[in-house]
């Protein structure tokens, strides 16, 4: 009898359908996941039966193709329940916080009827201090820049030639004016285009910035007017032109830096030539009315 049981245990029809079974068992692991620790479990039946029974080597190479198909089997189980389990506390967290939400939503509610109350409270305490600030400013002594005037005299306008043109400007507040500095520059572009006020502003920024082409003055007193010299843009015969026929004309910047009792302010004032260009000295009508300022802090921009 033992010797029938071994020739049954050593046959390759037995190794074959040990194969089979765990080959059968892993893909049905595979496919349907287990609890994680079957395939393993089977994973060392499979070792325990390599391990007592003797075989050849190409039952060797099917048996460890066995081992890493069980293997694999295994830890598709643990990835696919720590998935499961991920979902479940995702799921129970979900309804945790649909469960808070009407909590939530009424504190919400309190605190932004809160919040708009005190808005509202601030809103009109803003009022009543801009109300007082502005009162303020109004009887508070000051100096004062209006629009400067251009004073081109008998300048002739021709290609390649520039001229000289005043700059008159007066202190017309109650308080004098300190460390007074002023910069003009002319830029030819298109007449009364809003799009090209803003672009040559941008550059007349940039050459105020230089420094030394602000003037200094110095001080100026109540109702003192000054003037300063400066030289105009060169203008080119297509320039002149485009002048003639209306399509292009000279922009003036003109900038006041000052000081009083109140600190640092600017003045500023922006015009073109009136067209068409018949001679020179015409009147100028002034830029878009945010590029005339009579007085605002520097840090505006």
């Amino acid at each position: 009898m033992e010797t029938w049981f071994k020739k049954i245990w050593e046959h390759r029809v037995t190794s074959l359908a040990f194969v089979m079974v765990g080959c059968g068992i892993a893909v049905f692991f595979i496919l349907h996941s287990p609890v994680p620790g079957v395939a393993v479990t089977v994973l060392a039946v499979v070792a325990a039966i390599m391990s007592i029974r003797p075989l050849s080597s190409w039952e060797k190479f099917i048996y460890m193709a066995l081992v890493f198909l069980l293997l694999y089997a295994e830890i598709h189980a643990i990835t696919v329940d720590r998935r499961e389990q991920l979902r479940h506390q995702l799921e129970a967290e979900a309804e945790q916080n649909l469960g808070f939400q009407g909590i939530r939503q009424q504190q919400n509610q309190d605190f932004q009827s809160t919040a708009a109350g005190l808005s509202s409270a601030i809103e009109g305490l803003k009022k009543v201090l801009s109300t007082t600030d502005t009162t303020l400013n109004q009887t508070a002594p000051h100096a004062l820049f209006g629009a400067t005037h251009n004073d081109w005299g008998n300048a002739v306008i021709r290609p390649g030639a520039s001229f000289l043109y005043n700059v008159s400007f007066t202190n017309t507040g109650s308080e004098l004016a300190k460390k007074a500095r002023i910069y003009s520059k002319m830029y030819t572009g298109k007449p009364d285009d809003i799009a090209t006020q803003e672009q040559l502003y941008f550059q007349f920024e940039k050459d105020w910035t230089t420094g030394s082409v602000n003037t200094s003055v110095g001080e100026v007193p109540i109702n003192s007017e000054k003037f300063v010299t400066f030289q105009s843009v060169l203008l080119s015969e297509s320039e002149i032109t485009q002048m003639q026929a209306s399509t292009l004309t000279i922009y003036t910047f003109t900038r006041i830096a000052y000081s009083d009792s109140g600190g640092n302010w600017y003045s500023d004032t922006c015009d073109g030539l009136q067209l068409p260009l018949q001679a020179a000295g015409l009147p100028a009508h002034p830029c878009d009315a945010k590029y005339n300022n009579k007085r605002y802090k520097p840090n505006r921009h």
